[in-house]
């Protein structure tokens, strides 16, 4: 009783700490190119109801923008709002990074939540009007979410999973990659129930690949835009075919 109250202050004690390193001055940094474009968009979504998958047309998933839309409603300062997004998403990040290590082994939940908080490139993007930190906060909800599958086989866990990963995708695609590592983790954490011939293994594996279903659904709702097409056009831009590998290694 005594040690889940300190957890809680110390939870509580971190989360007023972040805030307080994220918020300061939140506004000083010089604008970044990316956040530029990224601000348009959303404010382009903001007032032109149809312009929804405008950032489809140079390629980019536009739950980013979405969000910051909606933040646009009410923060004036569109450089602000943004940056907000991303602040908050680093909450997330820190909070599900804190619920892993208690997951996995809980004396290092402290260590873990004074990492995140102190390292100057979590502490650089938390500030960032980018997509990358939603991506992070997704990316770490997901792997949150693989061990909960792994451990507790459930329609609740699966669904959550698949919704985080679809949440993922829609966002940036590197999300794939976490598809393809909860699979892998499911598996891997599952393996000893099936060398003990208990059938964990299967329902654990039957319920990830339905996640990852859910998830290539969610990110299929796009192709309502003619551009989604862009998508994969742009990946190319940052993907290098085996071929290519294997040619220049």
């Amino acid at each position: 009783m005594i040690k889940s109250k300190k957890r809680s202050l110390f939870l509580l004690f971190s989360i007023f700490l972040y805030f307080l390193t994220r918020l300061q001055n939140l506004t000083s940094i010089p604008v970044f190119v990316d956040e530029a474009i990224y601000i348009r968009w959303a404010q382009l979504i903001k007032n032109v109801s149809s312009l929804l998958y405008v950032p489809l047309t140079d390629g980019k998933q536009p739950l980013f923008m979405w969000t910051t839309s909606v933040f646009l409603r009410f923060v004036p300062d569109p450089l602000l709002a943004g940056r907000l997004v991303s602040v908050l998403a680093g909450f997330f990040t820190l909070y599900f990074l804190y619920r892993i290590s208690k997951l996995i082994y809980p004396r290092s939940s402290a260590i873990t939540v004074l990492l995140y908080l102190f390292l100057p490139f979590t502490f650089f993007f938390d500030r960032l009007a980018l997509a990358d930190n939603l991506l992070t906060a997704f990316g770490v909800l997901s792997l949150y979410q693989t061990l909960k599958l792994a451990k507790h086989p459930t329609i609740k866990n699966t669904l959550f999973l698949g919704l985080s990963l679809g949440l993922a995708w829609l966002t940036k695609s590197p999300a794939l990659f976490f598809v393809l590592l909860s699979l892998g983790s499911v598996f891997l954490l599952s393996l000893p129930s099936f060398l003990k011939k208990k059938p964990k293994l299967t329902k654990s594996l039957f319920l990830v690949i339905f996640s990852s279903a859910l998830a290539f659904f969610i990110y299929n709702l796009l192709r309502a835009s003619p551009s989604f097409h862009m998508i994969g056009l742009r990946n190319k831009d940052y993907i290098w075919p085996l071929a290519e590998i294997l040619k220049h290694p």
